[in-house]
Formats: structure tokens, sequence, C-alpha cells
């Protein structure tokens, strides 16, 4: 882990939350919060690429050229080779 560290303000319930949960967990309260930052960091960046799918969905034009540039894509299934899963 990285030995820099800088001060974050959080309100009285939090700092209580996380001290609960890094107790009950067995570990520092920086290694819940890094877990915790991370995880919501996936979760955003997920959102946000279902929100650009869902507008590429919606917008027909869009939707037939990313089809177009990905039609040559669709021979490389027919290759011949045996599934292996």
């Amino acid at each position: 882990m990285n030995s820099k560290t800088t001060v974050v303000r959080v309100s009285s319930a939090t700092k209580r939350i996380l001290n609960e949960m890094a107790s009950a967990e067995g570990r520092p309260m920086t290694e819940v919060i890094a877990e915790a930052v991370e995880q919501y960091r996936r979760r955003s960046m997920l959102e946000a690429i279902n929100e650009s799918f869902a507008r590429l969905e919606s917008d027909e034009g869009a939707r037939a050229d990313m089809e177009r540039d990905l039609a040559p894509w669709d021979a490389t299934l027919a290759d011949g080779l045996a599934d292996e899963s």
C-alpha cells in the first residue's frame, strides 16, 4: 500500500460506519475506504458505458454505422476452428 496519506473530512456518521466496517472485517479503515472508492469508480464507469450504449441503441443512424464498422469482424467467427469452451 502507498505510504503517502492525506486527510479527508467525513461526517461523524460516516466515520462511525467506516469504523464498524473495518472492525467487522478486521482490516484498516484505509483499506475499507480504498475498496469502497474503487467499487464506486467501477460502478460509475459501467453506468456511463450503459448510458452510452442506450443512446447508441436509440440513434438508428449511429447504430447502423456501428454495425457497418463491426461487420468485417463477423467473418472471424466463421474461421473453421472448433469451439474449445
